[in-house]
């Protein structure tokens, strides 16, 4: 549904459909204010020095972000958060494979016990590394000592095989 605006003076639709575009910008030099709206609320006038500090927000179109239209006016759309369950689902999810602050691999997969679990890491150029098969423990801890060198490695983690996820992790010296 479209935003319903109140409609403006006969007059004014008149005197701007007569004026081409160069002479409405010109107008609006001279005028150099903005009427700010929000939910289709005046609420302020702001002269045009002012209106320049928030371009950024027209822009990059941040949280609240500004519309401008070519009568001057300016229309707020408030942010508004919208949570779904699979939103919140996925960032929940924690990663299966991740390195923590001493640069140890940690590995944390639910219930092994009851899937069965491949993890394999692979050099950076493709080649196998090594693999973990079904392992027993939910939380598994590889030193750095378990691979050849520092560097980047790719991994997969496979449950039942079905891939349950693909990345990569740094390991430092």
């Amino acid at each position: 549904s479209k935003a319903s605006y109140p409609l403006p003076h006969p007059a004014t639709v008149a005197a701007i459909a007569s004026e081409t575009n160069d002479e409405f910008w010109q107008k609006r030099k001279k005028t150099s204010t903005y009427s700010v709206y929000k939910n289709n609320q005046f609420l302020f006038t702001l002269p045009e020095k002012k209106f320049r500090s928030f371009r950024d927000s027209i822009a990059l179109r941040t949280r609240d972000t500004l519309f401008t239209r070519k009568d001057g006016r300016v229309d707020i759309h408030p942010y508004s958060k919208k949570t779904t369950s699979v939103t919140t689902e996925k960032k929940k999810a924690t990663p299966l494979v991740f390195t923590d602050k001493k640069g140890y691999v940690n590995l944390r997969l639910p219930n092994p016990r009851f899937y069965k679990y491949v993890i394999r890491f692979f050099e950076s150029s493709g080649k196998l590394a090594f693999e973990i098969q079904a392992p027993k423990e939910d939380w598994l801890v590889l030193e750095k000592s378990n691979f050849v060198h520092a560097g980047t490695f790719e991994y997969e983690v496979w449950q039942d095989g079905n891939l349950q996820e693909k990345g990569r992790i740094f390991l430092s010296r």
